[in-house]
């Protein structure tokens, strides 16, 4: 169920990086173009390079834990 939760936010960060009205997204503070998106149980931190349309995400929270994975591109 987490990884289809997890599927529909970056599917949705495809369409819109930063969809604020429909997800919990809070820009991080000291990190340029960094957000978090929380929907339910998961969160995921993601960085987002305008210039090539590029989302790297960095941790995805299921539950209780972060868990850091290298960047990858969406």
């Amino acid at each position: 169920m987490a990884d289809a939760r997890i599927d529909e936010i970056l599917k949705t960060l495809i369409i819109d990086p930063v969809p604020a009205k429909s997800c919990d997204v809070k820009k991080l503070q000291g990190m340029q173009n960094t957000f978090r998106i929380r929907i339910g149980g998961v969160r995921i931190v993601y960085a987002i390079v305008w210039k090539s349309k590029t989302i790297l995400v960095s941790r995805i929270e299921r539950g209780g834990g972060m868990h850091t994975i290298k960047h990858d591109t969406v």
